[in-house]
Formats: C-alpha cells, sequence, structure tokens
C-alpha cells in the first residue's frame, strides 16, 4: 500500500528522532522551515507532526519554537519517499577515480547534514525530475540546453567546475593557489619557475593562474615561464627544449607528471635536489610515490559544504541573491619534492 505524503515524512522525522541526530531539548524544524524543504504544503506538514505531538516526541513554545521533548525507545526503520531528494550529476567522470570519489563523499556528507538524500546519475537528467529532486548538484559540464531543462522543471543547480558558465558554481581560489606555491618556491630559495601543463585542463588552469604567479613572482625577484600545450607531443617538444633554464616546476595537473619524470631522468636532476615540483589540483593518492611530487590541492570538503549551504538557500527561497564564494586551497602539502 503506497504510503501518503504525509505518512512518508511522518516516518522520516521519526528515523531522524530514533537516529542520534537530535537529544532531548535540541530545537526540531518548524513546520514552516519542513513544508519548504519537502515542497508540500502545511497542512502536509502539520498531520505529519500530529503523532509527534501526540507521542510526546515534540513540543511547541509559542514565539520560541519547536523542541525534542523524548525520543523513540527503538529505532525506527525509514520508508524511502522522493520529496526531499537531492540529485548529483557526474557527468562522464568515473565514480572509481579517487579525485570524483572524494568530492562524492564530501557532497554526500554535506547534502545528509541539511537533512536531504542523495540522488546520483551520470547525465540522465530525466531519471532526476522522475525521482522528485528539489535542488541538484554538477560534477560535470553542463550544456545550456540542460541547465535550461532544470530551469523548465522548477529544480535549483549549483555546479561544481571552474570553466562553468552557470550563475552558481563554485571557481578555485587561484590568486591563493599562486600565492601559496610561489612562497613554498621562495622558501627552498628557487628563483627560475616553470610552469607546466598538457591537456584541455592545464590551459584553462593557465589561463586562470598564471597572472597570480606573475604577480606574486615579481615580489621575489624570481623569472616565469611557460610550457602548456593541449598537444602531448608539442608539450614534450617544449619541455625537453626549456628545461635546463629552471630550477623549479608548477605543474598545472597530475596527467602530464610521466612526461616530467622522464625528462628528469634523462636530465639527470633529482626533484627536491636539484629542481623543485609542485602539482596543482591533484589527489594525493593519484600521484606516484616516487619522485615524493609536492601537492597543492582545493579544499574538498570546504567546496562541497560551500556548494551544498547555496543550495539549501536557494531552495529555501528560489530568489535569494547569492554571491558564491571562491573554492580556497590546502596549504602545499610538501612530500620532499620542494
Amino acid at each position: 500500500m503506497k504510503l501518503k505524503k504525509y505518512q512518508e515524512i511522518e516516518s522520516y522525522l521519526l528515523e531522524e528522532l530514533s537516529g542520534g541526530k537530535y537529544a532531548v531539548g535540541d530545537r526540531f524544524p518548524s513546520e514552516t522551515e519542513l513544508a519548504i524543504q519537502f515542497n508540500v504544503n502545511a497542512l502536509t506538514i502539520r498531520k505529519a507532526y500530529t503523532k509527534l505531538v501526540e507521542n510526546g516526541y515534540v513540543v511547541r513554545k509559542r514565539r520560541t519554537g519547536t523542541f525534542v521533548s523524548a525520543l523513540p525507545e527503538k529505532p525506527v526503520k525509514f520508508r524511502v519517499f522522493k520529496y526531499c531528494l537531492i540529485g548529483v550529476v557526474l557527468g562522464r567522470n568515473i565514480i572509481s577515480d579517487i579525485k570524483i570519489a572524494r568530492i562524492m563523499l564530501a557532497l554526500q556528507q554535506a547534502i545528509e547534514r541539511h537533512g536531504y538524500m542523495t540522488v546520483v546519475v551520470h547525465d540522465n537528467y530525466e531519471a532526476l525530475f522522475e525521482a522528485g529532486i528539489i535542488g541538484a548538484i554538477s560534477v560535470a559540464e553542463i550544456t545550456p540546453e540542460c541547465r535550461e531543462m532544470f530551469k523548465k522543471n522548477n529544480v535549483q543547480l549549483v555546479e561544481f567546475g571552474s570553466t562553468s558558465p552557470g550563475k552558481f558554481h563554485i571557481k578555485p581560489d587561484f590568486e591563493m593557489a599562486a600565492d601559496f606555491a610561489i612562497k613554498i618556491f621562495a622558501d627552498a630559495a628557487r628563483k627560475n619557475i616553470l610552469v607546466a601543463g598538457n591537456g584541455k585542463e592545464a590551459v584553462n588552469t593557465y589561463n586562470n593562474i598564471y597572472k597570480y604567479m606573475k604577480k606574486y613572482a615579481a615580489n621575489y625577484l624570481m623569472s616565469l615561464g611557460s610550457c602548456v600545450f593541449e598537444d602531448k607531443a608539442q608539450f614534450i617538444s617544449h619541455l625537453n627544449n626549456d628545461f635546463s633554464h629552471y630550477d623549479a616546476i608548477f605543474v598545472l595537473n597530475s596527467w602530464c607528471l610521466d612526461s616530467i619524470a622522464a625528462v628528469l631522468a634523462e636530465k639527470g636532476k633529482t626533484a627536491g635536489k636539484d629542481i623543485s615540483v609542485l602539482v596543482h589540483g591533484s589527489n594525493a593518492l593519484l600521484i606516484p610515490a616516487s619522485p615524493p611530487w609536492a601537492i597543492l590541492d582545493i579544499d574538498v570538503e570546504q567546496a562541497a559544504n560551500t556548494l551544498v549551504d547555496c543550495l539549501h538557500e536557494l531552495i529555501l527561497n528560489s530568489n535569494a541573491e547569492i554571491e558564491m564564494p571562491l573554492s580556497p586551497y590546502l596549504p602545499v602539502q610538501n612530500r620532499g619534492s620542494v
């Protein structure tokens, strides 16, 4: 027998009370807040609240709010429904990719913190709309047509990516990254820095970060060069020719580390001794243990929390004026290559 909306919400609220999230005396979400969260009218929420009040689990205090007054003695099994779902779009990303897995875990934890559940798809947007999502987060590239699809279905969308032209997307704080990179090279007494990378991702990062690197390098009288190409053969050719002029390399992405390691070996140079190497935007688990490349990466957990906080605010108020903050970086993880 299919549950009615208020019964599904009642089940969810009981599970929340029995799952250790609340203690007696804690403030409980109001009827108004829950009506917005589950996209239902106030009457439906009032019906869901009835048994909680009758059984003494929550108590309303005039002008103060609703508070937990007792907890279920036994765990209550949650009966799944669709009115508090957040969709996550992966696109062509593979979940087994360590970086994507980190992002997914951080997003799921942030989504659950707001009391929602997660539905994950690759690019089957219709499945999300059929599930009844009330918001979505994209970890993939979204076309203008897809954005329009979310808009037509009245589903708020935020995006996890530096190249997104969408209104609500989080972008890395490239100036912070440049500052961190130049300072660690300065501490290692390096003066000639090569910014290197291969592929579209590297070119995009270069276009965003190089101006800041030049700005901070000037403070230390450092010289700055670049070797950034989409084509791998072109990249390797220029890397071989330019390599001898530099005592440090800022690598824009981990995918070209094999090429850099090969040139290091060919030139007889040791990372951390003859030359400093810092890799941007990479997960330590994706980087070979030898040589022990230093790493500069965004704070994935902070970025995920920021995205979900903004999405939650948009769900509560679709007309909210939100200025998406930049995603901060973690301090450089120097594993011996600087």
